[in-house]
């Protein structure tokens, strides 16, 4: 009996991160926070970003298993971001993920009030999208 096939013949995929929330830490840099799943077979986590209203990814960056924290530098105000982490089992499955989506202000003023209105909205868009 294969244990990667569930009833359907589907491989199974790893259990997804949770509470995956990006919070605004300046003009260019994003704070991303997730608690990390207890599953002891998965050995990555990767994090994609998208900027076309997550249509599509980047090729993704390995974080490792034991984060449950990064920050992203290097963005571009005024653009909206969709950032997507997935966990990586041993058997090389990938989960479908959790999506957290900011829009990073032009310059410097409402990045106070758009941090509290941001983090409520990856909550609530923490939804499968591929």
């Amino acid at each position: 009996l294969d244990d990667t096939d569930d009833d359907d013949g589907l491989a199974l995929t790893p259990e997804n991160v949770k509470n995956f929330v990006a919070t605004i830490v300046s003009d260019f840099v994003v704070n991303l926070t997730w608690e990390k799943p207890d599953d002891p077979s998965i050995i990555d986590q990767i994090l994609y970003k998208s900027v076309d209203g997550g249509d599509s990814y980047d090729a993704g960056t390995s974080l490792g298993m034991d984060k449950e924290e990064v920050e992203v530098s290097g963005l571009t105000p005024g653009t909206d971001y969709y950032f997507k982490l997935t966990t990586k089992d041993l058997e090389g499955n990938e989960s479908d993920g959790m999506i957290a989506h900011i829009m990073l202000p032009e310059t410097g003023m409402g990045v106070g009030l758009l941090v509290g209105a941001s983090m409520g909205l990856a909550a609530f868009r923490n939804r499968k999208k591929k």
